[in-house]
């Protein structure tokens, strides 16, 4: 349970991720709003939307964050995270 919301089992909120993974919250977010990754389903608990994704694509998380650099993504680095 986190903030009164209970998880599904095997999945993770944009908070859990981030800490598992080793990153900010910040930088997960950047990442969903870049289009690098997206949650696997969502879930609306009242008014709040909480993505979800699945214990096993914290990996994929990982090596699309180890690509990331500090500030706006470069053209190469897009282009290499399309055939991931």
């Amino acid at each position: 349970m986190q903030n009164g919301i209970v998880i599904p089992q095997g999945y993770c909120t944009r908070a859990m991720v981030a800490e598992r993974v080793g990153k900010s919250l910040s930088v997960i977010k950047r990442m969903e709003k870049c289009g690098d990754i997206r949650p696997y389903k969502t879930k609306r608990y009242g008014k709040l939307v909480v993505g979800l994704y699945r214990e096993r694509d914290l990996q994929h998380i990982r090596d699309v964050a180890a690509l990331r650099h500090p500030g706006r993504p470069r053209k190469e680095d897009k282009k290499q995270l399309q055939y991931i």
